[in-house]
């Protein structure tokens, strides 16, 4: 993925494009894509959304680790995550950026009949993850897209 995918323009046009996208609000628009965790089948959806709600990822902080959340059946969900950036400026002003995970780790704990979560996961696993985790940054000027956005 190179995030030429991303180009729209204006992060209005970015919105009607993508509209499923979690936008986090900050100075600019930063917009996070998180469809690689549609392929963890270990969280459900609604978990891995309210855990991408709770991540503090952004444009200087890409990573993220013990993100966590509790279901109403007794489990805990931990996920890390691992983003790169796509900044996109137009005549050297940004206008937005995207975060697109590119991996996690999770584990699910289950919680005994006292309420305590057990120390080993019932669920575990990775995808993507680097264990050399580095600063993936992509500066895109729109300008010369110009014709194909519009």
């Amino acid at each position: 993925m190179n995030g030429y995918e991303y180009i729209c323009g204006t992060a209005a046009r970015f919105r009607k494009k993508f509209p499923d996208l979690y936008e986090r609000k900050e100075k600019k628009p930063v917009f996070i894509d998180s469809s690689m965790l549609d392929k963890i089948e270990d969280i459900p959806d609604e978990i891995k959304a309210e855990l991408i709600g709770k991540s503090r990822i952004s444009r200087m902080n890409r990573e993220d680790f013990a993100i966590n959340t509790e279901d109403e059946n007794g489990y805990k969900y931990y996920l890390d995550i691992d983003c790169s950036c796509y900044d996109f400026y137009k005549n050297d002003k940004l206008i937005y950026s995207v975060l697109h995970v590119d991996g996690a780790r999770w584990n699910v704990y289950k919680a005994n009949i006292y309420g305590d979560y057990d120390d080993l996961p019932v669920k575990s696993g990775s995808l993507n993850w680097s264990e050399n985790l580095n600063f993936k940054l992509g500066r895109i000027d729109i300008s010369a897209y110009e014709s194909e956005v519009d």
